[in-house]
């Protein structure tokens, strides 16, 4: 397993960039750019209410896609432990857009980078980064929840069911209006 450690923690032009090392290669340096409001769509797509934990998942995340990526489909953690869209031969592993809901994209989510902090890369300070990062404003994450459900929706239904017509007759809205 291959751990990094944050090195540094900065605001360049409007984003986060975090800086980490390997702990066994001070060579071997990465950077991840994040928008400062991030952490706060981060949590909308998740459903997660504690920020601590949002940037653990998140910090994660290019690590685990990487990692999953390189599994056979059968050996992502998420099927191994039931996350699938269905029953059938054509059913896929678990993941944001396709989940029924925000809960399931989620523990699938968690399901993954538990194993992976188990047995590949991993960040042993992820909470340096909350310091650094403004904190998440709960009006936006709940917008921001709002438009992940109508993704998902859209993404799994293949669109919206259509709004009804306006019934409304001009006399009825001029009259209304009080220009009747």
């Amino acid at each position: 397993m291959k751990q990094f450690t944050i090195q540094e923690v900065r605001q360049v032009r409007g984003w986060v960039c975090v800086v980490y090392g390997a702990d066994d290669d001070p060579s071997d340096l990465r950077e991840t750019q994040y928008r400062p409001e991030r952490l706060s769509t981060f949590m909308a797509e998740y459903g997660l209410d504690d920020p601590a934990e949002a940037v653990v998942l998140m910090l994660h995340g290019p690590h685990v896609e990487a990692w999953v990526g390189s599994l056979a489909p059968a050996d992502d953690p998420a099927v191994v432990a039931g996350w699938v869209t269905g029953t059938d031969s054509d059913a896929e592993p678990v993941h944001l857009f396709n989940a029924r809901s925000t809960s399931d994209a989620r523990e699938a989510y968690r399901c993954r980078v538990a194993a992976m902090r188990g047995t590949a890369e991993t960040i042993a300070d992820p909470l340096r980064l909350l310091a650094c990062v403004p904190a998440h404003d709960p009006d936006k994450v709940r917008s921001y929840r709002e438009m992940v459900d109508l993704a998902r929706w859209s993404a799994i239904y293949g669109g919206f069911p259509e709004s009804p017509s306006d019934t409304r007759t001009p006399a009825l809205i001029r009259e209304r209006s009080g220009h009747a």
